[in-house]
Order: structure tokens, then sequence, then C-alpha cells
């Protein structure tokens, strides 16, 4: 619009020059009337590309259409000014004074904007390091020695850990650190973003066949995606509102922003991005005012709305009717949505407890009752508990249950998630107890292996959290303590 309305000032002001000449210069003096207001229009129409200016050093928008607009519009105004300044002033000013005049405006404004933007661009953030782009290596099937420790990453709240590029990245404050898997080394680094927050930070895929994936740095006003591998700018989008929640999942990345209008056209909008440019794939406003972000299948995008459940096709917006709406939790696995209704107490679950196991479709594929799920569903797998001592590996797609002859030590009134995560093709767990041994489960031949390794969190800390990645199972010992767990040819 800005550069429309600066060409029809380029135009009243021709026209005022000619009337003028032609004698009618009550005519003149309108036209030129009409073109200072017009710039002054402009000009505030605009502002509204530097609303956001916390932002301005974290996404180039110098580099759009709307810088230029801007020049452009900047000039006019300058143009306009100047020449009823002139007009009034120099009653016998010929054409020659004033196309020099207009040229000397024009070459002085564009000058200060070139000079402007210059500084601008040399000032603009890029990652405090980068490394050399890396493939990322595969994830292990067993669970090594404890070869490397963070600590302390003494920031609050604890640290976000996700795997990424041939590792993973940890979120501590308004810092995100990337290290590698294998050896724990320091890879990239993301920080002093200036008056920007950090709000949130996601990992996406581009495709099933993108091992590295993208790192998403959230911000009021700016989103920002560095390649997972090397740390560098993979691209930057600007949005005005403010971020509430944020969802990633193989091809799909997306976020819910308020848009600050005046109540009562204030709305709660979701933004589908592409990840591989974050090109805007549809637009469109939320079933909640306030709703929660969370993992998806791939392809989706997934907000909780007052703990109820909003699936989405992240490609054309399409909603996706999930039968879930009465249970309390909610979550995502690698190929299916896992619903639970837990209403058993300290002996163990009874039969109002129930387990949905939900495609990504909406269409359930299986419903469990009187157990607990200890892990996330993987590629057809689950790990059940009844609250005793029996414990099964669910085929939830054959709705069979094999038990797994094992006994885990219990030392709280309700058994708490262990600290799980699927390994290549086999599943790791810690029993509540830290001196239990690691135990992994194999599915293809129902054997249960314990790992005997050195103790790995300190004294009177237990593992909250067990994670698979590129290369190393990671342990979150508390109190900010990170232990890399490598087995031997990685």
């Amino acid at each position: 619009m800005a550069g429309f309305v600066a060409i029809w000032v380029f135009v009243l002001l021709l026209l005022s020059a000619a009337t003028r000449r032609s004698g009618r210069a009550t005519l003149s003096k309108t036209l030129g009337l009409a073109a200072l207001g017009a710039g002054g229009w402009g000009l505030w129409d605009v502002r509204a590309c530097f609303e956001s200016r916390a932002v301005l050093p974290v996404v180039p928008v110098s580099t759009g259409a709307c810088v230029i607009a801007a020049a452009a519009m900047i000039a006019a105004a300058a143009a306009a000014v100047f020449s009823l300044f002139l007009s009034a002033s120099a009653q016998h000013a010929d054409a020659r004074t004033a196309l020099c005049a207009f040229l000397v405006v024009l070459i002085a404004v564009s000058g200060l904007i070139h000079h402007v933007l210059t500084d601008y661009r040399a000032r603009l953030w890029q990652p405090g390091l980068t490394a050399a782009a890396a493939p990322a290596a595969s994830l292990p099937d067993r669970i090594g020695p404890a070869r490397y420790r963070l600590s302390p990453l003494d920031e609050h709240p604890p640290p976000t850990v996700v795997a990424a590029g041939n590792g993973f990245v940890v979120r501590t404050g308004d810092q995100v650190t990337a290290y590698d898997g294998p050896t724990g080394a320091l890879r990239w680094r993301a920080k002093d973003f200036g008056q920007c927050r950090l709000s949130a930070v996601e990992v996406v895929r581009r495709d099933h066949h993108d091992t590295t994936g993208i790192v998403v740095l959230f911000f009021d006003g700016a989103v920002v995606a560095l390649d997972a591998s090397s740390g560098a700018v993979v691209w930057r989008r600007q949005y005005s509102g403010r971020l509430i929640a944020s969802s990633a999942a193989v091809d799909a990345l997306g976020m819910t922003v308020n848009d600050d209008q005046p109540a009562p056209d204030n709305r709660t909008i979701v933004y589908s991005l592409a990840p591989a440019n974050g090109a805007v794939r549809w637009r469109k406003a939320a079933s909640c005012s306030n709703p929660t972000g969370a993992q998806a299948t791939s392809g989706q995008l997934l907000f909780l709305c007052e703990g109820t459940p909003s699936v989405v096709d992240a490609h054309n917006g399409n909603a996706v009717d999930i039968p879930a709406r009465n249970f309390h939790d909610f979550a995502a696995g690698s190929d299916v949505y896992l619903a639970w209704n837990y209403a058993g107490g300290s002996e163990g679950p009874d039969a109002g407890n129930t387990i949905l196991v939900i495609d990504p479709n909406g269409r359930i594929v299986d419903q469990i009752s009187g157990v607990y799920a200890m892990s996330k569903p993987d590629n057809g797998r689950l790990l059940l508990y009844d609250g005793r001592d029996s414990w099964a590996l669910r085929d939830y797609y054959k709705r069979q249950s094999i038990p797994v002859s094992m006994h885990v030590v219990e030392h709280s009134r309700r058994f708490s998630e262990l600290p799980t995560t699927w390994l290549k093709h086999r599943l790791a767990f810690f029993g509540p107890d830290e001196l239990q041994p690691v135990l992994i489960i194999d599915p293809a031949a129902l054997t249960i292996e314990p790992v005997s390794i050195e103790r790995i969190c300190p004294l009177r800390q237990t593992i909250r959290r067990l994670q698979a990645l590129a290369g190393a199972v990671i342990a979150d010992c508390g109190d900010n303590e990170l232990v890399g767990l490598v087995p031997e040819g990685f």
C-alpha cells in the first residue's frame, strides 16, 4: 500500500507543478496539499513495518518490500513538503529550480536510508558460534558407560533437552546450545538476542529423510530457524502479536498467536509454517483463547484447548476429530496418539482405568483397561504395568499383550512413570530405586537384559529422564546435570 501511495504523491506533485505553470495557483496549492496529506497517510501506514522494533535485529525486514516501500514513502513525503515550501516562499521559481530541489531531496533522503540500512544489516543478529555440518549418527540400540558429564547447567527452570543434529540442544534461559551426542563436545550456540525474549524452542524435521532437523527459536514477534547440525540461520520470519504456544513434528511447524487487537476483536490465530523455508501454509482462528502446544505425529499440529486435544493437518488446516474429550492426559508417540484416564489408587488401577490408542486419522486402534502406560507408544509397541507387579508389552495394532517377566521395586504409594526411552529397536529404563540396574527389553526376543554400569548420578539423586539420540543416551540427573551414556562404536 505504501508503495502505491508514494507513486500517487509524485503524480500529485507533477500535476501541481503543471497547473501552477498554467496559472491556476489555487488548484496547484490544492493538489500540493493533497500530496502532503497522502504523504502523511503513507508514513503512518509505513509505521506498521517497524512496530516491533525489538525484533528488528533478529529478523532482517530491510531485505523485504516493506522497507523499500518505506524508503519511497519517506522520499515522497519529503518531496511534498519541500515542494510546498518552495511554492510558498519563492513565488517566481522556475521548473529548473523545482527540479533541482526535488533531486537534492531525493538524493539526500536516499543516501540517509542507504546508510541506515547498511548499518542495520551490519548489526543483524547471528549465532554466537557455528560448526561445520556433520551427518547424524544412528540411534544406539544399547546403553554404554558414562563418557561425559555436562554440569552444572545452573538455570531455573531446569534445562530443556531436545534431540537434534548429531546430538542434542539444551535450552538454558535465553540461550540455546548444541552438543555432539557421541562426544559431548560443544557444536554451536545461539544467545544474546538483545531485547528479544526467547519464548519457545522446537525441533522439526523437513521430511522423513531429514536426520539432522531444524531448531526453531520463537520470540514475541519473530521466528528464527537454525540448521540443527551447524547452527547457521536457515530462515527468519516476522509476525505481529504475542506467541501463546508452538507445536512441531515431521514436516509440521505451527504456532498460536494472540493478535493483540483491542476487545472484542482480539483473536487467537493458528499459523502453519513450512519447516524448509518458513512460508505460511495457512492461518485460522484457534478453537480456544489459550491453547497449549504439544508434540504431534508426522504432518500434524497438536494443541490442547483446556485439556481437549485439537489436531489439524499441517498442510491444509483440516481438523481431525480425536475421540478423547473426557480424558485427562494426552500425548503423541512416533505413529499414534495416546489418551488415558487413570482412576486407580495406591493398590493399582481399577477397571475404570482406560487407555486409548488413536491413529493420526482419529480412529481408535486399541483400548486397554486396568493398567498404566509406562512408556510412549513407538511403532506398535507400548509398555504396560498393572500397579502391582505385572508387566506386559502391548502390540496395539494386533491388540495383544505379551507378559514381561521382571520385578521392579516400588517405593511410592502410586507408581510414577519410569524414565524410559525407546532405542533403535529396544526399550531401556531405570526403576524408581536409584540402585536399580538399567533394564533393556527386546521386543523381538522378549528378553530382559540388565545392564551393569557405574553409578550415573551423584549421591541422593535419581535419573529424572532418559533420552536416546544420535550416538548416545542422555540421562538427566537433576540439579541440572546431564550424563552422556555412549556405547562402544560411537
